[in-house]
């Protein structure tokens, strides 16, 4: 496993768990996405993205909520 995979699967794990007691559907919705978001991407990347996406606990907070998660956009380049 590289690093870059360590790490996003850490996030992903983090965030998956964090979203416990979120709706099945949407909670599912979360995971997906930015686990497509960062897939394919190397260490650098990968680790400007998740910070950028920020604590699994405030995206699991929003979620919660009802409010709409915000998914930047990746930057060009």
């Amino acid at each position: 496993m590289t690093e870059s995979s360590n790490t996003v699967t850490a996030y992903l794990s983090r965030l998956d768990q964090a979203l416990v007691g979120v709706e099945p559907s949407v909670r599912t919705e979360i995971v997906s996405g930015i686990r497509e978001e960062l897939a394919g991407l190397d260490s650098a990347d990968a680790a400007a993205r998740i910070a950028e996406l920020g604590d699994p606990a405030l995206i699991a907070a929003e979620a919660r909520a009802g409010t709409a998660v915000p998914v930047a956009e990746p930057a060009p380049g």
